[in-house]
């Protein structure tokens, strides 16, 4: 995946790092574009509920 955008890159990176998203969710949240969701929304936390439940079934379990 190739990301043009150098801030959308480096918030993708930070974001995967400190919330351990698999390589799923982190190629959902890039083709959804939810850093330029989250950038452009008013109230951010409906973005992230919404990204949380769609990629619940991708979250590493602690059996992981």
């Amino acid at each position: 995946m190739r990301i043009s955008d150098a801030n959308a890159r480096s918030y993708y990176l930070k974001e995967a790092a400190e919330q351990n998203w698999g390589v799923r969710t982190l190629a959902r949240n890039i083709n959804t574009l939810y850093y330029q969701r989250l950038l452009s929304s008013y109230d951010k936390k409906p973005v992230e509920d919404e990204m949380l439940e769609n990629t619940k079934e991708c979250q590493p379990s602690t059996r992981d």
